[in-house]
């Protein structure tokens, strides 16, 4: 056999060899998306059939309360200025309020005799749903002076 023939053969069989072991990679990080997917869909959704017998997937709500108070001018004049309490309640999707650590596949590593090794990394920002219910809660807890002819 000459050596074209040999080199040829030698390369089908490590390109059979990286795409295998890609594919294997390809594999593990399908398997860590769907766990994750599914852990979420089961911790922070509701699944019911609608009508047509379809899965469907509802965000469990969580009722929040904010309270805050509005300093109401005297109808009379001499009369003092009046501190009203007034309440909003509005529902928030769970999933917005607790940090989620979505595990990255950072590297993969191949030794000599083929074994693969996955390094994965966490990432855990602040959910934007926390960041708008402070936000919301900050402008809240300052009184609200209404004018004089409300």
């Amino acid at each position: 056999m000459d050596s074209g023939k040999k080199k040829s053969k030698k390369n089908t069989k490590l390109i059979n060899s990286l795409s295998g072991i890609f594919d294997d990679v390809l594999q593990r990080k399908e398997h860590l998306i769907t766990s994750q997917l599914n852990t979420m869909l089961n911790t922070y959704f509701d699944k019911k059939l609608n009508d047509d017998g379809q899965e469907v997937y509802a965000p469990k709500q969580v009722i929040m309360e904010l309270t805050n108070q509005v300093i109401v001018p005297p109808v009379k004049a001499g009369d003092e200025p009046t501190i009203q309490n007034f309440t909003t309640q509005f529902k928030v999707p769970l999933i917005t309020l607790v940090p989620h650590n979505y595990l990255l596949i950072e590297n993969t590593n191949i030794d000599s005799n083929g074994k693969i090794t996955i390094e994965t990394s966490d990432q855990n920002p602040l959910p934007s749903g926390l960041l708008t219910i402070l936000d919301a809660y900050t402008k809240l807890i300052t009184p609200i002076q209404l004018p004089a002819n409300f």
